[in-house]
């Protein structure tokens, strides 16, 4: 045993790893070993896998017949070592053996190429290959490109490296003399996988995958890395995303952008609903190295939009929650005393729903909207887009502060909305106990101050406004509140009357000054029912 260690090790390092044009050296070291009496060959073909993470390398073991016992019938008997095997003297830091989106199911003594019906091989995407002279295979893409590939195969004569052995017949003389060779074949299981599908015009649609390594399925200690997971609703959107607890791997389940996930089938007829959890069932024949219903099909159900169901403040509020196109569900009243109105619906353009659960119509409170900046909406919602729809939510004590406005032009700004088109359904929306407070503005031309909505506000009922300027505070130069807009000063220059209008349907009309007035007043409050707030 000592001697074939010997030279397993010898081999391992010099001459049985032979990669591209280099093998020629290496076979001239193989030969001298021949001539020495290592007449046995095996030789580990990767099977389109890369041994050490290289292309072209393979690896051959040699063995000499006269260093081992011949039994009674004359013949004698080799081990093979597994060229895996970390314990292999030979290995160094060890072989590694790779194929990406494959597992390696074992070694294999035959091996035949797969053919389709006209009797051309094949590689496993059902690609058409052609073989080129030095045996490499490739098939040509939609644009005519060759790209090389490994052909699939069957596999045939599974080897057992703990019982099965090399038997080599020794001459009478006692001396080797005829050579033998075996080939060992790498045998692969294309990873497993569920694709997804929806339906669209009367057909099923391709829209993801979700692969599985077979060496991570089949192990007891990863046992639920076969497993799927139906999205669900966590913190008021739909998670997508489990954590596997054997791994800290983690599962995406494939989304559609645009849409909700609603209910998974395994049968495009519907009729096996997934709930909470799937597995994949397919499995391998060792025999052949054939895989047995590796790919399944998930038949998926989606909403229309990206949905989310708020029953908690901290739930609109989370700034993954909030999508200017996303479809909300208000499920109860919001008390927003101590939270932050989301800027992206403050000055955005929202296009998608925003209502209360069927058949309620549910209360938000309590709410301060700030705008500062230099964008062009501004109120609970900077703009509410064509084919939005808003509907059935009451507002109570809200404030919309203009904290500050750039010098911006075309600029829109509502309590409730900037702006509401005409081709966006708004109904059901009543407002109480509302303010709107304007600081230190600069508006540039064409801008539209209202003191419920721009636009289309037919379906918006709203309360007495309280309208409140208040300037900035200029104290840290002593010089107390700056204003822009015009006011009445008094005998001792302190406002007394803002000079703003505010006509029969809210529109604020008023005049900003060219030189600043400087006063110890914080505001200047003005009470306003808007005359049509049914219109």
């Amino acid at each position: 045993m000592g001697k074939r260690l010997k030279v397993i090790l010898l081999l391992a390092g010099v001459a049985t790893v032979c990669a591209g044009l280099a093998a020629c050296q290496s076979l001239t070291v193989q030969e001298n070993y021949e001539n020495q009496g290592y007449v046995v060959s095996v030789n580990f073909d990767p099977s389109g896998g890369k041994f050490l993470g290289r292309d072209g390398v393979t690896i051959t073991d040699m063995f000499k017949p006269s260093d081992y016992a011949v039994d009674e019938d004359g013949n004698v008997s080799i081990k093979v070592s597994d060229p895996l095997d970390p314990d292999r003297p030979s290995s160094g830091d060890g072989i590694t053996l790779a194929r990406g989106g494959y597992s390696l199911l074992g070694w294999y003594q035959g091996r035949e190429v797969v053919k389709n019906e006209n009797g051309d091989p094949v590689d496993d995407s059902g690609h058409v290959l052609y073989q080129k002279e030095d045996g490499s295979y490739y098939y040509l893409d939609e644009k005519g490109i060759e790209v090389t590939t490994t052909p699939s195969y069957t596999y045939s004569e599974p080897w057992n490296f703990e019982e099965d052995r090399l038997i080599y017949e020794m001459p009478e003389t006692g001396e080797p003399e005829e050579k033998m060779s075996v080939t060992l074949y790498a045998g692969w299981v294309a990873d497993f996988e569920f694709d997804y599908f929806y339906e669209e015009n009367g057909e099923w649609v391709k829209y993801g995958s979700t692969t599985f390594s077979w060496a991570n399925y089949a192990s007891e200690e990863n046992s639920d890395l076969n497993t799927i997971w139906m999205p669900d609703w966590l913190d008021g959107a739909m998670n997508y995303t489990y954590t596997y607890s054997s791994a800290s791997l983690n599962f995406d389940f494939p989304s559609r952008e645009g849409y909700t996930f609603s209910a998974a089938y395994t049968d495009e007829n519907r009729t096996q609903q997934i709930e909470g959890s799937t597995n994949h069932t397919g499995s391998v024949d060792y025999e052949h190295c054939i895989p047995i219903d590796r790919v399944q099909n998930i038949y998926v159900d989606f909403l229309e939009g990206t949905r989310y169901r708020i029953d908690k403040v901290s739930q609109l509020t989370k700034a993954e929650n909030v999508n200017p196109a996303g479809y909300y569900e208000i499920l109860a009243d919001l008390d927003f005393k101590d939270a932050i109105w989301p800027s992206g619906f403050e000055s955005g353009s929202f296009t998608g729903r925003f209502e209360s659960s069927a058949g309620n119509t549910f209360t938000i409170s309590n709410l301060t909207v700030t705008h500062s900046g230099s964008s062009t909406n501004g109120g609970i919602f900077g703009e509410i887009a064509g084919g939005a729809v808003v509907q059935n939510i009451n507002f109570q004590n809200v404030t919309f502060d203009i904290a500050s406005a750039g010098r911006v032009n075309n600029a829109n700004f509502g309590l409730f909305a900037g702006y509401i088109s005409e081709d966006a359904s708004v109904a059901n929306i009543n407002i109480t106990d509302a303010e709107m407070r304007i600081g230190s503005i600069t508006l540039g031309s064409n801008y539209s101050i209202n003191l419920v909505a721009n636009g289309d506000r037919t379906g918006v009922t709203c309360e007495p406004v309280v309208l409140a300027f208040y300037g900035q505070d200029m104290t840290s130069v002593n010089l107390g509140y700056r204003y822009t807009v015009v006011f009445t000063l008094d005998e001792n220059d302190d406002p007394i009357a803002p000079n703003v209008e505010v006509d029969e349907n809210g529109n604020l009309q008023f005049e900003f000054v060219a030189s600043f007035v400087y006063a110890e007043q914080a505001e200047y409050i003005i009470n306003y029912q808007e005359a049509n707030n049914n219109e």
